[in-house]
């Protein structure tokens, strides 16, 4: 695990969770729940004006970006949602790509909505309106 992400949320004199501890822990959180609360966090923040003065004219600049969660080439290890392509070896590989949104600049930085990207609507373009 990377201790530049986990030593500023858990504090210097706490030990590092395992990468075991973290999978069951993972397991056990309601993702729907998670969903919610975070929400309830960007309204309460916008109620509260937390972003105020930090606009340009009035709008904010968000960043969308995608990015491969996972792949494997065992067909054991695919998830239902998976996406599959087929390597220059032949072999077909499966993998799992999310769309996130989030708000750019100074603190707090708040995650908008992370999106799967489902298999078929990977090379799907749409013009983008003036």
């Amino acid at each position: 695990m990377r201790t530049r992400v986990w030593r500023p949320a858990l504090g210097r004199k706490q030990p590092l969770p395992s990468a075991d501890t973290l999978a069951r822990t993972l397991e056990r959180l309601d993702a729907g729940e998670l969903w919610t609360y975070n929400q309830k966090v960007i309204q309460q923040a916008r109620h509260n004006k937390v972003w105020s003065g930090r606009s340009i004219g009035g709008l904010m600049v968000i960043a969308v970006d995608g990015t491969e969660l996972y792949k494997t080439k065992a067909p054991q290890r695919a998830c239902k949602n998976c996406s599959t392509r087929t390597l220059k070896n032949g072999k077909v590989q499966y993998y799992e790509r999310v769309v996130a949104v989030s708000l750019v600049g100074r603190a707090p930085r708040v995650l908008y909505t992370i999106e799967p990207q489902r298999p078929g609507r990977m090379n799907r373009r749409r013009p983008i309106e003036p």
